[in-house]
């Protein structure tokens, strides 16, 4: 039965004439593997593969070269929260597919939503900066992560700190905390917490 011209329809008993498939509808193919994705969310090893499946699903069809992928889904609106590696919170693992798409690196890191963490890992790499409090950090990563217990502290300069001294019985504003000097010290009342002074400075 090697006559040309038959056609693969839902099954390969049910063969129809056409002058465009050989009568044997599945054939022989390579060990290629040059992924390809087919319209039923599938991902076959190559062309000729997803071409030996189309025999039991006629409708098949190449969508793109390359592995299946969610990147076209359409999500629903489901709230149940994933925490991605970028620290970002997504609505649900579908929303989370989709963004996976624009970052391939992206990974689940919890279920559920992200818990706020301000800090976050620094290199060892000394750039020294100066904080508000008059005290040198290694760099301005570090700094950062100390602001995200101390919100008052902010970024000074770049460099070591200068040991700036004060004028010894005068007080100022800093945003809304105020400042005082006492025997050359800086010392300042901490933002929503007045009469706590902040440590020597």
């Amino acid at each position: 039965m090697n006559a040309v011209g038959w056609r693969c329809f839902q099954s390969s008993l049910s063969r129809a004439r056409s002058k465009t498939q050989p009568d044997n509808c599945r054939k022989p193919c390579t060990k290629m593997y040059s992924p390809v994705c087919g319209n039923d969310g599938k991902t076959y090893d190559n062309k000729c593969e997803l071409e030996n499946a189309k025999c039991n699903k006629r409708l098949l069809e190449v969508v793109h070269n390359g592995k299946y992928s969610n990147c076209n889904q359409i999500c629903t609106m489901e709230h149940d929260p994933v925490c991605g590696s970028d620290g970002k919170t997504y609505g649900n693992k579908c929303m989370f597919e989709s963004a996976k798409c624009e970052n391939q690196l992206l990974k689940i890191v919890s279920y559920g939503e992200c818990k706020d963490n301000c800090k976050k890992p620094c290199n060892k790499r000394y750039f020294p900066v100066c904080g508000s409090d008059d005290k040198t950090y290694g760099n301005k990563c570090e700094l950062e992560n100390v602001i995200c217990d101390e919100p008052w502290l902010r970024f000074g300069h770049f460099g070591k700190c200068r040991g700036i001294t004060c004028v010894p019985g005068t007080s100022w504003k800093e945003d809304c905390n105020t400042c005082n000097c006492f025997d050359g010290i800086k010392a300042c009342t901490l933002k929503g917490c007045p009469q706590y002074w902040d440590r020597k400075i």
